[in-house]
């Protein structure tokens, strides 16, 4: 990614593009961020809608699922590839989940 330069998360290391302000979380961090216990456990997968975006991890060939993830009632659109389990977040996206400690 173009621009990228790495900062940290709830408690991952993701990447976000300095032009367009994308962030991505490789599995691994995906994973990670998302069972993240100050947001309460694991996240519950509400919906999942195909879209048209190709994935970025080089040679997976896969495209991106737009999820709605939910914490109990928090929830947050996100985008995810179901091959590699890369994770997409549009400008303010992972913002908004760090968002939701302490929320009700």
């Amino acid at each position: 990614m173009r621009g990228a330069g790495p900062f940290r998360a709830a408690h991952v290391e993701v990447t976000r593009c300095t032009n367009c302000g994308v962030v991505v979380l490789d599995s691994n961090e995906a994973a990670r961020f998302l069972a993240d216990p100050e947001l309460g456990g694991d996240a519950t997968e509400r919906d999942r809608k195909p879209t048209r975006m190709p994935c970025a991890t080089p040679g997976c060939f896969g495209s991106l699922d737009e999820v709605t993830l939910g914490w109990g009632t928090k929830w947050v659109v996100l985008e995810q590839c179901p091959r590699c389990h890369l994770l997409v977040a549009d400008p303010g996206e992972l913002e908004a989940v760090t968002g939701l400690r302490g929320r009700s």
